[in-house]
Formats: C-alpha cells, sequence, structure tokens
C-alpha cells in the first residue's frame, strides 16, 4: 500500500487496476459475487457526500472529420491547435500508438502499457510497427480499432494524410461510420494559414530551436566539465612529482651533514690519540632553518549554474509558413497522384479551413502535384520496348564500327609493315652488288698485278659493265586512292564507314572518343524514351537531380561523374554539348529528332569534338583533354589472356592499348612471335607480318633478323 497523494485528498477516485495476462471481472452490482471475510461498501452504497455522478452524454449526434491536408505543409500541427481548441474529439490514426511522433498524452496507449516501440520510423503518417508484438506489428490492432470506433458515440478525427488524399482510401474509410448519427466531414486544409495557426508554428519553432540549443549547451558543458577534470587530475600528478622530488633532495641534504658530522668526529678522535689539541669550532646553527615550501592550495572555483542561452527567431525563419518536422508526412515512393475530396462521395459537408476555399483548394492541390511531378521520381517507370530496340541497334551498330576499325587498322599496320620488308630487300640488294663489285674490282687489280694480258683484262672488264647495267628487277606498288582525310567534309559525308579507299571516318577514335559518343546517345535515347515510358504530359522530362535514377533504371549501371573526369552531372552534361543539354527548368532535352534515321551522325559529332580537342591542345589548352577513369560499357574490354601481362612501363592503365577489340598489347605473345619469325617458324595471333609466316627462298636473313629484333628490343628484350 502506498499514501494517498497529498493532491489527490478529498476528491473521487475511480478504481485502477493494472494487470498484464490475466483476465479482471468488475462488479458494479449491489451485492458481492462471493462471501467477504470484511465489510465492502458496493458502488450503489456510495454517499453522495463522497462519489461525483457524472451525467450521461445524451447527444445524438457526432462528427467524422476528415482532414484533407497536403504533405509537410503543417498536417500536424494544424491538428494539435484543433484538438487543443476541441478536446471532445478523438483522433483515430497511427500515432495514437506512437507517441514518440505526436507526443499526445491521449495517444500514448502502447508506451503507458508498457510495450515501447522501436525509434527507427520512416515518417509521420504511418510510421512502422515494431512492438515484438505479433498481434500488434502485424496491425491487427490498427483494424481492431477501426472497427471498435463506429460502435463508440464520440466525435472523431481520421488523420491520415496520404490516406485522406487519395479518392479510394477515403471511400473504405467512410463505408465503416454507416450509423445515421455520424456525420462524415471533410476538413480541407490548404492555402495560406491563419494568424492564430502562423502564431503556433513559430512558438513550436522556437521551442524546438530552443531544445537543440539547449542539448548543444549540456553538451558543451559536459565537455567542459570534462576537460577541467583531465586537467586537474595532470596538476595533482605534476605536484605529487615535485613533492616527491623535494623529499628525495631532503634525504640527500640529511645524508651529507651526517657524513661531514662523522668525519669531524673521527679528526677530534684521531687528534685526542696523538695528544694534540684542535679547537673545537662551534656549531653554528643556520638561523633561517631550511622550511617545506607551502604551496598554497588552489581555492576551488564555486560553480555557478549557468543557465542556456536564450534562443530566438531569425528574420528568415519568421517567414517560414509550415514547421519542418524531423521526419516526412509521407515516403517519397509514395508520394503519387491524389484526388480532391468531393460532397458526391461520401460527406456531408466540406470544411475549408484555411484560404483555399472551393475551386481555389481544388487549384492548390493541382498546382502541389504538378510541382511534385516536376521535382519527384517515377519510382515504377520501366524501360519500353521501344526503348530496347532502340538500345539493340545501336550496341550492333557500335560493335560493327570498332570491328572495322580494327580491321583497317591492322590492314594499314600490314602494309607498312610490307612496305618496311621491301625497302628493307632493295637496301639489302644495293649492299650485295656493291659487295661483288667490290669483289671483282679486286680480282681485277690482283690480275693486273699477276701480269696477265691486258685484252684479257679488258674483255673481262666489259662483262662486268654489261651486268652493272642490267636493270634491277622492281615490284610494282599498288596504287591507292588518296584520301584527304584532314580536309573531307565532315557532314558531307555519305558513309562512315568509307570515306574512300576503304578509309573509315572514324579512324582516329581512341577509347575516350568511342566513350563520349556512347554516352551521347545514351542521354539522348533516355531523353526521349523517358517521355515515351511516362506518358505524362505533366512531367517534362527528367531533371537533372534524379538523372543518375534513371540512367540506372535504363541501362541498369550507374553514373558516376568522377569517372568521366568531372565532379558534377551538370559538367557531365556539358560534354555531350552537342547532343543533349538542361534547359532553363533543369530538366535534360535532346537536341537531335526521336526518330532519328541515320544514327552515324554520332560518329560526325564524335570526330567533329575530336578534331576540335586536337586542335587546342596543339595551341597548349591542356584542359580540353579528356580525363575519363574507365571505357564506357559500350566499348570493349581488354583480353583477359592479356590481364597482368604488360608490366612495367605498361602497368595497369584503364584504357585499352593497341587496335580495339585486340585488348592492351601483349609484349610477351610479341616477343614470342618475334622468336617465332627468327626461327622461321609460325607466330602467334600478335605477328606483326601477318598469320605467322617467316621469310623464305631468297629472302635477305638480314632484313628479317633486324625486325625481329626491332620487336624484341620494343618490349625490353
Amino acid at each position: 500500500p502506498q499514501a494517498l497523494p497529498d493532491n489527490l485528498h478529498g476528491k473521487a477516485l475511480y478504481p485502477t487496476i493494472n494487470y498484464r495476462n490475466v483476465a479482471v471481472s468488475v462488479n458494479f452490482g449491489p451485492s458481492s459475487q462471493v462471501p467477504l471475510p470484511f465489510t465492502c461498501n458496493m458502488v450503489q452504497d456510495a454517499v453522495s457526500a463522497h462519489s461525483a455522478v457524472t451525467p450521461a452524454d445524451t447527444s445524438t449526434e457526432f462528427e467524422v472529420i476528415y482532414p484533407c491536408c497536403l504533405p509537410d505543409q503543417g498536417g500536424f500541427d494544424w491538428l494539435d491547435l484543433y484538438k487543443a481548441k476541441h478536446p471532445n474529439y478523438t483522433e483515430l490514426s497511427d500515432r495514437m500508438i506512437y507517441t514518440e511522433l505526436s507526443d499526445r498524452m491521449i495517444l500514448d496507449w502502447a508506451e503507458k502499457s508498457g510495450i515501447p516501440a522501436g525509434k527507427m520510423f520512416t515518417n509521420n503518417d504511418k510510421p512502422e510497427f515494431r512492438f515484438g508484438v505479433g498481434e500488434m506489428d502485424d496491425l491487427s490492432i490498427r483494424r481492431m480499432i477501426q472497427c471498435m470506433a463506429p460502435l463508440q458515440k464520440r466525435n472523431y478525427v481520421i488523420m491520415e494524410i496520404r490516406g485522406n488524399l487519395s479518392k479510394e482510401s477515403r471511400s473504405s474509410s467512410l463505408t465503416h461510420f454507416f450509423d445515421s448519427s455520424f456525420k462524415k466531414r471533410a476538413f480541407v486544409v490548404m492555402g495560406t494559414p491563419d494568424a492564430e495557426f502562423k502564431k503556433k508554428t513559430q512558438e513550436l519553432m522556437l521551442k524546438d530551436k530552443q531544445e537543440q540549443a539547449d542539448a548543444q549547451f549540456k553538451k558543451e558543458k559536459e565537455e567542459a566539465a570534462r576537460k577541467k577534470a583531465m586537467e586537474k587530475k595532470v596538476k595533482e600528478a605534476e605536484k605529487a612529482k615535485k613533492k616527491a622530488e623535494k623529499e628525495r633532495q631532503k634525504k640527500l641534504e640529511e645524508m651529507k651533514k651526517a657524513q661531514e658530522k662523522a668525519k669531524k668526529e673521527a679528526e677530534r678522535k684521531k687528534a685526542e690519540a696523538e695528544g694534540r689539541e684542535i679547537e673545537e669550532e662551534e656549531e653554528t646553527k643556520d638561523d633561517v632553518e631550511m622550511e617545506e615550501e607551502v604551496e598554497e592550495e588552489e581555492a576551488e572555483e564555486v560553480e555557478v549554474e549557468e543557465e542556456p542561452p536564450k534562443v530566438s527567431l531569425s528574420a528568415e525563419e519568421k517567414k517560414t509558413v509550415y514547421r519542418k518536422l524531423p521526419l516526412p508526412d509521407i515516403p517519397e515512393h509514395l508520394l503519387n497522384c491524389v484526388f480532391f475530396a468531393e460532397v458526391e462521395e461520401g460527406f456531408d459537408d466540406i470544411h475549408y479551413e484555411w484560404s483555399a476555399k472551393g475551386a481555389q483548394a481544388g487549384q492548390v492541390l493541382q498546382k502541389w502535384v504538378l510541382d511534385r511531378k516536376l521535382t519527384s521520381r517515377v519510382e515504377d517507370l520501366a524501360p519500353s520496348m521501344w526503348f530496347k530496340s532502340k538500345w539493340a541497334a545501336w550496341q550492333k551498330l557500335f560493335h560493327g564500327w570498332q570491328t572495322k576499325q580494327s580491321e583497317y587498322r591492322n590492314k594499314v599496320q600490314r602494309k607498312a609493315q610490307e612496305k618496311a620488308q621491301k625497302e628493307a630487300k632493295k637496301q639489302q640488294a644495293a649492299k650485295i652488288a656493291e659487295a661483288k663489285a667490290a669483289a671483282a674490282k679486286a680480282k681485277k687489280e690482283q690480275e693486273k698485278a699477276e701480269g696477265k694480258e691486258e685484252d684479257e683484262a679488258k674483255e673481262e672488264e666489259a662483262k662486268e659493265e654489261e651486268k652493272a647495267d642490267e636493270p634491277m628487277e622492281v615490284e610494282e606498288e599498288e596504287e591507292e586512292e588518296a584520301v584527304d582525310f584532314d580536309g573531307v567534309d565532315i557532314f558531307g559525308v555519305d558513309e562512315v564507314d568509307d570515306i574512300g579507299g576503304g578509309m573509315p571516318l572514324y579512324k582516329d577514335f581512341g577509347p575516350e572518343d568511342w566513350t563520349l559518343m556512347t554516352l551521347c546517345f545514351e542521354l539522348h535515347l533516355m531523353a526521349h524514351a523517358f517521355k515515351k515510358d511516362c506518358d505524362d504530359p505533366d512531367r517534362k522530362g527528367i531533371i537533372l537531380e534524379h538523372l543518375n535514377f534513371y540512367y540506372n533504371r535504363y541501362y541498369s549501371k550507374g553514373l558516376n561523374s568522377k569517372s568521366y573526369g568531372v565532379e558534377s552531372e551538370g559538367e557531365l552534361i556539358a560534354l555531350a554539348k552537342d547532343c543533349v543539354f538542361i534547359n532553363k527548368d533543369k530538366v535534360l532535352e535532346s537536341l537531335l529528332d526521336e526518330e532519328i534515321e541515320y544514327p552515324q551522325v554520332f560518329v560526325k559529332i564524335a570526330e567533329e569534338a575530336r578534331r576540335h580537342r586536337s586542335l587546342l591542345l596543339d595551341m597548349g589548352d591542356e584542359s580540353a583533354k579528356l580525363k575519363f577513369l574507365h571505357m564506357a560499357s559500350g566499348v570493349p574490354k581488354p583480353d583477359k589472356g592479356a590481364k597482368g601481362a604488360a608490366k612495367g612501363s605498361f602497368g595497369k592503365g584503364p584504357m585499352a592499348v593497341g587496335p580495339m577489340q585486340a585488348g592492351p598489347m601483349n609484349p610477351m605473345a610479341s616477343m614470342a612471335n618475334a622468336m617465332a619469325a627468327m626461327k622461321g617458324g609460325k607466330g602467334g595471333n600478335f605477328m606483326p607480318f601477318g598469320k605467322g609466316k617467316a621469310w623464305k627462298g631468297n629472302e635477305t636473313p638480314g632484313a628479317w633478323h633486324a625486325d625481329a629484333q626491332f620487336e624484341l628490343a620494343r618490349f625490353g628484350a
């Protein structure tokens, strides 16, 4: 038993029983159900002086209010103010269980019953149920309240931000209150709030700001106390150290005096033994004895209880209409299209709380919906077949271009090698001819020295001259079609695969050019696909803030600006400025038509940009250099077999080295091919002289040996 608190003395008390896991039966009858060993007065026997009788509610009409307010625009703050003015209303919402979100005494059932909820909530409207009780976590308690509420004749406020803005949800909720005693009303809380709400909002904002300041003040005070305690501890340690040092010095001094005294005593005894007299020195006591240094103890500072600083709202904060709560009213992914309540939907009437009334409220809601469409993401967006077909066609075309570039580069490389081979043959033949001529000349001089007949010498000389005058056989080279690549009109080319002589327009493309061209097409295609797939004329396009989200949705990969050497999405779009741009509404738009019949235009745009960058780099503008950290997904990745083979001067670069689709050059393979060539065997896939064929027949060994040595030297062999 506990003593009755003083504030309850003389007041009527209602019996309260706290119980758990048991059933309690309350008897309000005239007599007890079983005999009791003590006298007990029943409730009906209570005298009027000791009881308080509350008359029954004779009301026959009750209201069910459905507040229709926009998310994050003061809906819950308005409800707090409305309930304070109308205490006879009971709020039905999920917040009646989660007192941590609403902080209402009437809504903290679970906490007062000893069942606290978790603290991890994502929104105010529908907080997650994490009680650890099955009947509560599976929403059974919510359904029970919805079924029981119509049976209790009371005034209700059905507070569901998203549900009250949804036509289907409202219609389902209205069916529960079928009794004619309930008057169903829609309270439209939109537009400009009244002065009372603004005042209440500023009071709440000031309260929140003061609580934050108090918490910060308390934190700083605790930190200062901790530092002070640490400093005090350090000082005490230093003080103890000094005291110990003084004690040691004092003992040393005493030992020194004792030694001097013993020495004098020994000298005196020695003098007495020898019969000498020594003058006894008068012991002089120091007038001033060493006194221990008395350290004044620092007076402990008396801590004065400081009051937390009082805060005030700034001019900018005073202009704020709606208080920002720690959590959003509705999760971002659930903010979809909503519909304004109409009387014929089951409401008896519609009441307008703020400035927006009638059709104006519909306009406010419509404007909010349009604004949300411009700033919110379409979470359930799925790429259409139109996008998939365009993307598949581009990938096929893209890989075809890279294959043709590789073939052309191999062709040019092979012709250059054949030309070098022929030139080496000519030089070697010339050297052999010179050697033969020198040998003949030496022979002639030798014959003259031996005294042979002059006519034989002349005849032999004539034969040699005839041989020397014979023309050398020279293989005729095939004449190639001359193409002025630098002077070609890029946008006047009919076929990018062959601008003349089998030369493709993209012959000089490097990994960064393929990557940039792929990015241009991806952004162009995504800008058009979004409008088709979204199929909502109110959504103007992809806003810059959501670029990465939609890129991932369409291409199943992330769009990291830093991988392209830039810091922001805006700078990334600037790289593809010839194909896409960001308009004044920060929406991605394409400069090219949706159904482009000539996709080769992206090759022309990429080539034009490459030449422009090359010109700027030649002029010394290093900022024009592309600094991509990796190749785009459209560019073939390096050959796995060559991974790790290129080390030393080659390193592990992110870009492919050598012809596209061939992967990085493999020095080990090239060395093996060179060795095979020197032995006359067949080389590997990287053999620079065709398919591993060595020189045969009358080919000069020195030429192929020199080339093989060059191939070895090129890779540090």
